[in-house]
């Protein structure tokens, strides 16, 4: 059976002279078949055949639903000045009419139904809430975390690594071994810096003493290679204190 209610975009409640006033609209804008609007004249506007018509439309388990549209709303709408689409909605209704079946269905007319705006925002919400209940979310949003603290610990021994190979490489070239010596000021001029994500470059100041010799001071220039875990260069320079 056709949902005349829904058919004019009015809600079951509707009048008597609303119910005449949508179907003056629908015939003027003549998107319906006229013998579909003689049917739901005669089913609505009528108390008696009203009364049978509401009877059969709620015990129907698709009438439990909202309207997306009631009385006061497709008042509000501006008359459509166009009438050149009258042979294409006269063709759908028509085909939808022919198509409809003997059967409880009841038959909802889309086209003219509007967005249910307060269910559209029901199931956004809903979909938030599966999204954040999810446990692919939450494995998703781990691996993003460990990542970056993986990323973030690189980063920091890196440099450190850096250093201590640069460190070995020079106790390597001292004359006598315990000779590595570094005062406050060498200690500041001590740099080590990224030139890229895997290159490390180490500057250490320091002072070696040979045997039997006052103490000499040099600069050790290292570049470590983070990929590798080893030095690619090292050159010692004697510097003048």
């Amino acid at each position: 059976m056709l949902n005349y209610y829904h058919l004019l975009c009015l809600h079951p409640s509707a009048s008597r002279s609303d119910i005449q006033a949508a179907l003056d609209k629908q015939q003027a804008l003549g998107k319906l078949p006229p013998a579909t609007l003689k049917l739901a004249a005669n089913a609505l506007l009528s108390p008696e055949n009203r009364q049978i018509y509401d009877a059969q439309l709620a015990a129907l388990p698709e009438m439990q639903q909202t309207y997306a549209q009631d009385t006061s709303e497709w008042r509000a709408d501006a008359a459509s000045n166009s009438v050149s689409a009258y042979a294409q909605g006269q063709s759908a209704a028509a085909t939808a009419a022919e198509e409809q079946d003997d059967s409880d269905g009841v038959t909802l007319y889309h086209n003219i139904r509007r967005p249910d705006t307060p269910a559209r925002a029901f199931s956004l919400a809903k979909m938030r809430e599966n999204i954040l209940k999810s446990p692919l979310t939450w494995f998703v949003l781990a691996l993003l975390l460990y990542g970056a603290y993986q990323h973030i610990t690189a980063a920091t021994a890196l440099p450190q690594q850096a250093q201590a190979a640069c460190l070995e490489a020079i106790h390597a070239q001292l004359p006598q071994p315990d000779s590595f010596q570094q005062s406050a000021a060498q200690r500041e001029r001590q740099l080590v810096w990224s030139t890229q994500e895997d290159i490390v470059l180490v500057s250490i100041h320091y002072s070696a003493t040979a045997p039997k010799q006052q103490p000499s001071h040099y600069a050790a220039h290292c570049i470590y290679d983070g990929v590798n875990a080893s030095l690619s260069d090292i050159s010692i320079t004697t510097r003048s204190e």
